[in-house]
């Protein structure tokens, strides 16, 4: 009869500190890129278009356009 009380026990006091308040941890800083509208020029001359197809794209954050020695992933997202 001692060890289901002893079990009985245990449970309660893992039960009674699991529902204890803890601080709060802070969640991570996510750092945003950014999204521009650009202009491409059309490249079917069969096909009657006016003017530029426009297209959005996201910069990652940090991207620098002169650097070119960094390599990116790009992931293209055609439309039909």
């Amino acid at each position: 009869m001692k060890r289901p009380l002893s079990l009985l026990i245990m449970i309660t006091v893992l039960l009674s500190l699991s529902c204890l308040k803890r601080e709060e941890s802070e969640s991570p800083t996510i750092i945003h890129g950014k999204v521009i509208e650009v202009s491409v020029p059309a490249s079917d001359p069969l096909v009657e278009l006016t003017g530029d197809k426009k297209a959005l794209v996201y910069l990652p954050p940090g991207y620098d356009s002169t650097d070119t020695n960094t390599l990116y992933p790009v992931i293209y997202m055609l439309h039909g």
